[in-house]
């Protein structure tokens, strides 16, 4: 316990004694503060149904915001002028995941080799499914224009929805069927 000075209402002091443990918090509690500030900005967690997922990103949130306390800590004792905080958190990123690229799977046929099979003048197979927008005169974007049909052409590579007669064949006769 250590013997501390308050200021009453009155302007009258009184000695009071403060367990030495809050003293410590209260001369310390300026990091902390600063910690959960720095947690506040750049939030980590992430919805998850899996429990140890949001306790993944939590602690690598953590690690992230220590590692730039200590980094500055180390800068300013050499002198020199440390990152701010997004930059940091940028740099660490790309670090972390390096030159890591996600490979997006290739269409299985190009545009050129679908049109030279849908215009190459041969038989098409027209088979019926779900419903789908007609290749030829829907437009989709336009409201009251979607037009919709359960044939599609079976032959054809994306397999496309088309109404039976005009649409069809325009689509397989013309290069650029739509009107």
């Amino acid at each position: 316990m250590t013997p501390v000075q308050r200021i009453l209402r009155g302007g009258i002091e009184v000695t009071v004694k403060k367990p030495n443990v809050v003293i410590n918090y209260t001369k310390h509690m300026g990091g902390v503060d600063r910690a959960d500030q720095l947690a506040s900005t750049y939030c980590f967690l992430r919805k998850s149904l899996k429990w140890w997922c949001k306790l993944f990103f939590w602690g690598l949130g953590i690690c992230s915001i220590d590692s730039y306390i200590l980094y500055k800590i180390t800068k300013q004792q050499r002198g020199e002028q440390p990152l701010n905080h997004l930059r940091y958190v940028k740099t660490l990123v790309q670090q972390l995941t390096g030159n890591f690229r996600q490979t997006r799977a290739r269409a299985s046929t190009s545009t050129s080799e679908s049109e030279n099979i849908r215009l190459n003048g041969k038989l098409h197979s027209i088979l019926t499914g779900v419903r789908k927008d007609c290749k030829v005169c829907s437009q989709r974007n336009n409201p009251g224009k979607r037009h919709q049909t359960t044939y599609y052409c079976d032959t054809c590579p994306d397999k496309p929805g088309m109404h039976l007669g005009s649409c069809f064949i325009k689509y397989h006769t013309k290069q650029n069927y739509k009107d």
